[in-house]
C-alpha cells in the first residue's frame, strides 16, 4: 500500500504502521505506538480464539504507562495531544469486531454488547493511587469518539485524586452511562467475606492480604478478576 500512495503524508504513515508490525507484537515494545498496535494485535487473535463476550482489555492505563512516559515525557517523540490520538484509534478498533448471532440467540440476546472493559484508576500493589496521565486519555479518548466499545470502569477509593473523579463524571450528561464506577473498599471487602480461600496461605500479613486484593480488572458487567499490571 504504502509503495502506491501518491499523497507523502499518508506513505509515510503507512511505512510506520508497517515497521511497527515487523517489530510487534513478536518483539518488545519500546513506544506508545508500538504498545497500542501490540495490544490490538493480542487482542484481536484473543478474540478470534475464543468465542464469547467479556474479553476484557484490563487495567488498560496501567500497562500503558510506562510507553506513555517513553515516548512522550522522557523522549518525547510524541505529544499528549498525538497520544490521546492513538487511543482513539485503538476504542474505534474496539468497535470493529462483531459476532454472528443465530435466530434464537438473538430473541434474548440482541445487539452487539461485546462487554470489552477498560478498567482505569483504583490503587497499585502498594496501595498507593494508580490514576495516571494515560488514565485522563482514556477517559478523554471515551468522550470524544463517544462508540458503544469499550465499556469503562473506574476504580474509585478515598484518595482518588479529585481531578480524576471530575474527569469521569463529565461524561454522564451524554447519557451513555460510562465509566461505571467501582467502590476499591466495598469490592476489597466483599473479596475477603465472601472468598476467604483466595486469600489463605497467600500471606499472613494484612498489608500483603490487602494488596493481594487490589491487583484486579472488571470483566464483562461487573465481574472482578485477577490481575497482574
Amino acid at each position: 500500500m504504502a509503495t502506491e500512495e501518491s499523497d507523502p503524508g499518508r506513505k509515510k504513515e503507512l511505512e510506520r504502521i508497517a515497521q511497527n508490525c515487523e517489530q510487534v507484537p513478536i518483539k518488545s515494545c519500546s513506544r506508545l505506538v508500538e504498545a497500542c498496535q501490540s495490544f490490538w494485535m493480542i487482542h484481536l487473535l484473543t478474540l478470534c480464539e475464543v468465542w464469547n463476550v467479556g474479553n476484557m482489555p484490563g487495567r488498560f492505563d496501567q500497562f500503558m504507562y510506562p510507553f506513555y512516559k517513553k515516548s512522550v515525557m522522557e523522549e518525547k517523540r510524541l505529544t499528549s495531544d498525538e497520544a490521546l490520538e492513538l487511543l482513539e484509534c485503538v476504542w474505534i478498533k474496539l468497535n470493529e469486531w462483531a459476532y454472528v448471532l443465530s435466530y434464537d440467540v438473538a430473541t434474548y440476546q440482541p445487539g452487539q454488547a461485546l462487554s470489552q472493559t477498560v478498567t482505569l484508576g483504583g490503587q497499585k500493589h502498594d496501595g498507593s493511587d494508580a490514576c495516571n496521565e494515560v488514565t485522563l486519555l482514556c477517559l478523554d479518548a471515551e468522550e470524544q469518539v463517544g462508540l458503544p466499545q469499550p465499556d469503562v470502569a473506574m476504580k474509585l477509593w478515598e484518595k482518588t485524586p479529585h481531578e480524576y473523579v471530575k474527569e469521569s463524571v463529565r461524561g454522564h450528561p451524554s447519557g451513555r452511562g460510562k465509566p461505571k464506577f467501582i467502590s476499591e473498599r466495598r469490592r476489597c471487602k466483599w473479596q475477603r467475606k465472601a472468598i476467604p480461600h483466595y486469600l489463605r496461605g497467600i500471606c499472613t500479613n494484612v498489608v500483603c492480604k490487602v494488596a493481594q486484593s487490589l491487583p484486579y480488572r472488571i470483566s464483562a458487567c461487573c465481574t472482578a478478576g485477577r490481575d497482574f499490571a
